[in-house]
């Protein structure tokens, strides 16, 4: 039993790694969201939300935001989706790391 729940947490800590990365990475190039947002056309108010979202990460509170930018998807975007749930997943792995913080 124990073994599951240590490699849950190693793979956990992983996917924050990840994301720390990618979060760094558009931290430290403000041009890179522009890049995408030019190379793949996308709604540009749903642009500007992911930016925000990805942005300000640390800061948390950001789920009300992440159904918003999930409510302006259309169509048949599967890269929206995608982010989309990964947007969730993190903010829920975010909220339960800050729940075992508190523990």
């Amino acid at each position: 039993m124990k073994r599951k729940k240590g490699r849950k947490t190693n793979r956990k800590r992983e996917r924050r790694e990840h994301t720390n990365v990618w979060m760094d990475m558009i931290q430290e190039n403000p041009g890179f969201m522009d890049y995408i947002a030019r190379n793949h056309p996308v709604d540009e108010t749903r642009m500007k939300l992911l930016r925000n979202i990805l942005l300000s990460w640390e800061r948390g509170g950001k789920e009300e935001e992440i159904y918003l930018y999930g409510s302006l998807i259309r169509g048949e975007d599967l890269m929206a989706r995608q982010i989309f749930l990964w947007l969730l997943g993190m903010a829920e792995e975010m909220k339960q790391s800050v729940r075992e913080e508190c523990m």
